[in-house]
């Protein structure tokens, strides 16, 4: 309880840092709009929803840590602040008006209204992860495979594999392989994972629909041997299956020389991609095209099959 209470004080005294620089931007806004002799309320707008964005970001990624790209987080949090923000006028608008105090000290004043309410609806609604079904997900877990494609005597099979082995969400894993040896056999003992041997000659395309058709399960992410993923990963792909999605796919990240480098090519690439995390438009087969046009935008490794 004590831990909790330490934790909220300190989430609250983030929010307020994020607050403080939200009303700098703000106040910047809003004063240089009433020195250009813009209407009080109009400038009252702009300037709020100047400083949103750049609150939403902040309070997602430092305030809250949220580094997933959820769109529901933005779209609630918009929510609340375009009711704080009719919230804002109102009392503004009052405290001038009614009051009769002066238009300069209205902003001041609106925030001691206007800093609990965000902070209360960000926490308890806007960034709050939604309930766990756990024996949903431990049914679904049985509808998943990670098919592992080995090749050779990779020195980082076993890193990619622990990744796996260590979900969150357990689901199957297989090893499949069209470079029998026994490198491979050995470390699929070692954690006790099935290996599958194609005959013939390696071929990508023929070695992953190989793997593929080795699992018996609904879902399938094909791994790469030199990939690892993050513990939630099936997790997640499990909460947002509803069995009519043909295919999830995730951003990635780069690893060099042990640290996480996030490369301008996949920046370019996770911009491509919003369109995909629009409700609405993401369902729209022009849109998909479109996100594809110029250039392939999902990575290989981060794509779950149905």
């Amino acid at each position: 309880m004590k831990n909790k209470l330490l934790n909220l004080i300190k989430q609250f005294f983030k929010f307020g840092i994020v607050g403080i620089i939200n009303t700098l931007n703000s106040w910047l806004v809003y004063y240089t709009l009433l020195f250009l002799n813009v209407n009080y309320l109009i400038a009252t707008t702009i300037s709020y929803f100047s400083s949103t964005l750049i609150g939403y970001i902040l309070n997602k990624k430092w305030v809250f840590k949220k580094n997933d790209a959820n769109t529901s987080y933005l779209i609630k949090f918009f929510v609340v602040y375009i009711s704080s923000y009719f919230i804002n006028i109102i009392t503004t608008y009052l405290i001038v008006e009614v009051i009769g105090l002066s238009e300069k000290i209205a902003p001041i004043l609106v925030l001691f209204i206007s800093v609990p309410y965000n902070f209360l609806f960000s926490k308890l609604w806007a960034f709050r992860d939604k309930k766990i079904d756990v024996n949903k997900l431990e049914e679904l877990s049985k509808k998943h495979t990670f098919a592992i494609c080995a090749y050779k005597e990779s020195p980082y099979l076993e890193e990619c594999i622990k990744s796996i082995v260590n979900q969150k969400i357990k689901t199957n894993i297989i090893i499949s392989t069209s470079t029998k040896n026994k490198y491979i056999e050995d470390i699929g003992k070692k954690y006790n994972i099935n290996c599958f041997y194609k005959n013939g000659k390696s071929d990508i395309q023929d070695d992953w629909n190989f793997a593929v058709s080795c699992c018996n399960t609904e879902l399938v992410t094909v791994v790469h041997q030199d990939d690892v993923y993050e513990p939630d990963y099936s997790e997640q792909i499990l909460e947002n299956y509803t069995g009519k999605e043909l295919l999830f796919t995730t951003d990635n990240y780069y690893y060099i020389n042990g640290k996480k480098s996030n490369h301008i090519n996949l920046k370019i690439k996770k911009i491509l991609k919003i369109p995909l995390r629009i409700p609405f438009v993401k369902n729209n087969r022009w849109i998909r095209k479109m996100t594809l046009s110029l250039g392939n935008t999902v990575q290989c490794p981060c794509a779950t099959y149905n």
